[in-house]
């Protein structure tokens, strides 16, 4: 399928187990009104159920790559992003992790990590402004 030079297919998919939050509904409408208002990228929704969870997130990644997209951006069904993954696009990175807070007693934690590796260990990273490197986020 041919699109217009300069233009981007960009692939969302949600991984759901047959059911989506109404922040999640609410997120991919907005991201659907700044597709068509504000940026001229070609937007394709993938939300159909599968189960695992595992098996979704590999059969979305193939329905991308067989369909020569240029981004695949992964929301999980109860977590709409606190900002919107598609302003991330122009960076041109290879993943992009947005985090989610956890609440862990009184406290807030967001579930970023980077490895230590003289240590072994995870440490769970603060709030920062901006991109930062991590090594995973979940």
């Amino acid at each position: 399928m041919a699109w217009a030079p300069g233009t981007k297919r960009i692939h969302i998919a949600l991984p759901n187990q047959g059911w989506i939050s109404v922040g999640v509904a609410c997120w991919k409408g907005q991201a659907i009104q700044a597709a068509l208002t504000e940026h001229e990228n070609e937007l394709i929704f993938n939300v159909e159920p599968i189960k695992p969870y595992d098996s979704a997130v590999n059969h979305y990644a193939r329905v991308c790559v067989d369909d020569d997209a240029d981004f695949l951006v992964l929301c999980d069904a109860d977590n709409a992003p606190s900002i919107c993954p598609l302003q991330l696009i122009d960076a041109d990175l290879d993943i992009v992790g947005c985090p989610t807070p956890i609440k862990h007693g009184d406290n807030i934690i967001w579930n970023v990590a980077t490895h230590d590796d003289v240590g072994d260990r995870w440490i769970y990273s603060g709030v920062s402004d901006g991109l930062v490197e991590v090594d995973a986020v979940g």
